[in-house]
């Protein structure tokens, strides 16, 4: 085996410890997450699994209360991320004036 043969090789191992998380920790649940929500479950019988497509999202949408929920939500992040920048850059000032 040549060096740059070598080096390639070695590149590969010390990236395989980072490839194998990242499938474990983020592309496998957005795969399940993906999966889950285009399938209906009946939790007291294993054989009631089927798809069902968009209809989930259609049922979220048309529900009064996901619709309350996800205007609190998106209400929450618009006063919240500014508030915590404008705190975090307050603090920061003051730390860096001592």
């Amino acid at each position: 085996m040549t060096y740059i043969q070598r080096r390639s090789v070695s590149g590969f191992l010390f990236l395989l410890p980072y490839a194998v998380s990242f499938l474990a920790f983020i592309v496998l649940p957005i795969v399940v997450a993906i999966y889950l929500s285009v399938m209906q479950f009946d939790l007291t019988s294993r054989e009631s699994i089927r798809f069902v497509g968009a209809r989930n999202f259609a049922e979220a949408l048309g529900d009064t209360y996901f619709l309350q929920a996800l205007w609190a939500t998106v209400r929450y992040a618009v006063l919240l991320v500014p508030a915590l920048l404008v705190a975090a850059l307050g603090m920061a000032l003051g730390m860096n004036a001592m």
